[in-house]
């Protein structure tokens, strides 16, 4: 019963908080997510690319902004739970994640047929995250982050034998 009541609590917040803000919602999903460690929130909203571009930010920063808040309040409601909000619109994340994994997957396939290193662009920890995870299913590569700061970045490479 009480999901039931973190799911309500999150889906009115959500539209309150869009309605004072003068955005049309068209949805809110609200489940829990990777064995209940987490929830998933998408917000669907008028697919015009200004109002998605301006509600996600450039390269998601509003939308982390978004998922910060979401978990402040949501502690602030529930502070005897661990759950993680992951916060999404129009499943931007959702898309941006499967792209991660094809570019690990591409850049891994590569790897492995040149037998030579491949260093990907700089990224945050939850982007390289996604990537050595995906590398990590794969037997013929395997991955590193090197760098400091905002250079950190992945190294897939064959993997020693």
């Amino acid at each position: 019963m009480e999901e039931n009541e973190e799911i309500q609590f999150l889906t009115d917040l959500i539209k309150d908080l869009f309605q004072k803000a003068g955005f049309e919602l068209l949805a809110v999903e609200v489940k829990n997510f990777d064995n209940e460690k987490s929830i998933r929130v998408n917000v669907n909203i008028d697919s015009s690319q200004e109002t998605s571009g301006l509600l996600i930010g450039k390269n998601g920063t509003h939308l982390e902004s978004f998922n910060y808040l979401m978990n402040l309040l949501y502690k602030k409601k529930y502070p005897q739970k661990t759950k993680y909000i992951h916060f999404d619109i129009n499943n931007y994340r959702l898309v941006y994640e499967e792209k991660l994994r094809n570019l690990a997957a591409e850049t891994a396939k590569k790897v492995a047929f040149y037998k030579q290193p491949i260093e990907l662009p700089p990224m945050k920890p939850q982007d390289r995250r996604i990537i050595h995870l995906t590398i990590s299913l794969m037997t013929e590569v395997e991955s590193e982050s090197i760098g400091q700061g905002k250079e950190r970045r992945v190294v897939i490479k064959p993997r020693e034998e």
